[in-house]
């Protein structure tokens, strides 16, 4: 049935790139666009992880993250627009000058969008989460809160989306009928090597497939919705995750099952939601560090150019340690956060929050919390 599908789209979008009359009006030219936020601010570690890890961070600091797009379609005569994307990392702190996303899509009213390449799965494109006015506490990149009190490495977390992002990877997405829209995500198993080198043996690089580490081809499907009733605005997603990895050479013993879901209403400037994400791993021989759940819930004022927010956001993951002997890993955020629009694509930003990470075990060196207040500008272009 999966080859069935891949086949059908593959078919779908030859057939619709082929079909008369689809010569592009003209070639196509890149742009460029993309964002660039810059934080300055204050940060106050936990005394006893310092102490106990030997080190002293400096209270005050400048973070930002920066991504360049370029980026261009055409369309054709047949109503097909076709483009490409790519986002480069502008950050040395973060990875500066690498590709990111890089992918080309195929898009209308009537078939709906096709990408193709390294991009995040639908489920990433349809997401609503908590509100949030400053820097998001959920994101993972170098200006969010949670980076600006350190994370020790003995605490694993969850995030707001699967583990799926930046991967080769084959998307489609409906068009939207009366609000609603659905799409598909497929991974292929790349971890799978089965070229051949010059000498004819196979070459390095890859895990095989029943061979420890080695993993199946992974699929995700997505929905949401976002419709707007006198006034009252309602965005809704849900999605779900499967792929296998196995720990033996033998067979695969660790089913992953993800499911994630997110909701926000808004009326007269108020805003309100919030997401939640589940992790399974069925029979694994070990914990995996990974097993749990996280969750986020805020509210958001907007009114002309102002904006003011308060959200809390947790994860709570199964870490190494046998559950009988000890808790969860735990990370808590709250985060009140602020915005001015200063004009087309030019935001000042702020956030004030708390930040604790709880190790399983009572150990000084894994266990970090703190405060932090910052602001800054974002730039989109």
């Amino acid at each position: 049935m999966k080859k069935i599908l891949i086949g059908t789209s593959a078919l779908v979008a030859a057939g619709m790139i082929a079909a008369p009359g689809a010569m592009a009006a003209e070639k196509i030219k890149l742009g460029l666009g993309g964002f660039m936020s810059q934080y300055a601010g204050y940060t106050n570690q936990e005394g006893s992880y310092e102490k106990a890890t030997s080190t002293s961070y400096a209270g005050f600091d400048v973070k930002g993250n920066t991504e360049i797009y370029a980026q261009g379609s055409t369309k054709l005569d047949n109503g097909m627009t076709v483009g490409a994307q790519v986002q480069i990392e502008g950050e040395k702190q973060n990875n500066g000058s690498t590709v990111d996303w890089s992918f080309l899509y195929l898009t209308s009213p009537t078939f709906g969008t096709l990408q193709l390449g390294e991009v995040g799965d639908t489920a990433s494109q349809m997401l609503h989460n908590a509100p949030n006015a400053g820097n998001a506490s959920q994101w993972a990149a170098l200006n969010s809160v949670k980076e600006w009190v350190v994370g020790p490495a003995a605490v694993n977390q969850l995030h707001w989306t699967f583990d799926v992002e930046d991967s080769a990877a084959i998307n489609y997405i409906t068009p939207s009928f009366s609000g609603f829209k659905a799409g598909v995500t497929f991974v292929p198993d790349t971890a799978e090597t089965t070229a051949l080198t010059a000498t004819g043996t196979t070459a390095t690089g890859g895990t095989p497939n029943y061979a420890t580490g080695g993993q199946t081809s992974k699929w995700g499907a997505s929905a949401a919705y976002d419709a707007t009733f006198d006034g009252v605005k309602i965005g809704a997603d849900i999605a779900r995750w499967s792929y296998d990895n196995n720990t033996t050479s033998t067979s695969y013993n660790a089913s992953y099952k993800d499911t994630r879901f997110g909701l926000n209403v808004g009326v007269a400037g108020f805003t309100v939601g919030g997401s939640y994400l589940k992790h399974d791993i069925k029979n694994a021989a070990t914990l995996g560090g990974t097993h749990g759940k996280v969750y986020e819930v805020g509210a958001q004022y907007a009114t002309g150019p102002y904006a003011v927010s308060l959200s809390y956001w947790k994860s709570s993951v199964e870490g190494t340690v046998a559950a009988t002997t000890a808790a969860n890993d735990t990370v808590k955020i709250w985060n009140l956060g602020g915005k001015y629009a200063m004009g087309p694509g030019v935001d000042v930003k702020g956030s004030i929050a708390r930040v604790d990470y709880n190790d399983e075990t009572n150990t000084l060196a894994n266990n970090n919390k703190g405060w932090t207040a910052h602001a800054g500008i974002s730039l989109s272009f």
